[in-house]
């Protein structure tokens, strides 16, 4: 009973982990493999995590974002944001949902399921029609990661 209870805090770890913006599974799956956790285990909590904010992002984001544009000293933080966001995905726009899943596919840093998201609503893309974009994406950057990953923790 104890072994169960450590190996599922383990796997809350890398779920909680993975949630998280900007570490999201780039940081989980290899926070995975530190603790023990098997390559799979690692990719299926880490996945599922990080694909969590994705549907609250696509629908919610655009709400959250004017509300807080709304208070000056936000103001000029939030545009910034929003730029930034904007010419990392300059492609993406051109190349259109693909795009979209590429850019969250390939494991570069500011790429993923928070900019991913954010990048297609503020490209005007309907969420309905990129979430299985970003979720395939994902899980593509999942595999990417954890091979990396499990090649950098077998050799430490």
């Amino acid at each position: 009973m104890m072994d169960l209870i450590v190996t599922l805090k383990k796997e809350l770890i890398v779920f909680f982990v993975s949630m998280l913006p900007i570490i999201e599974l780039k940081g989980a799956i290899p926070i995975g493999l530190s603790l023990g956790l098997s390559a799979r285990t690692s990719i299926i909590f880490s996945v599922l995590g990080s694909c969590i904010p994705c549907p609250f992002i696509l629908y919610g984001i655009n709400r959250v974002l004017f509300q807080l544009e709304s208070i000056r000293p936000l103001k000029l933080r939030i545009l910034n944001m929003k730029s930034k966001v904007l010419r990392r995905g300059k492609y993406v726009n051109r190349i259109g949902r693909i795009g979209l899943f590429l850019f969250v596919a390939i494991p570069l840093p500011g790429t993923g399921v928070w900019s991913g998201s954010l990048l297609a609503v503020l490209l005007g893309f309907r969420p309905k029609n990129v979430l299985p974009y970003i979720i395939v994406g994902n899980i593509v950057a999942g595999f990417i990661i954890a091979t990396v990953s499990y090649g950098v923790v077998s050799i430490l």
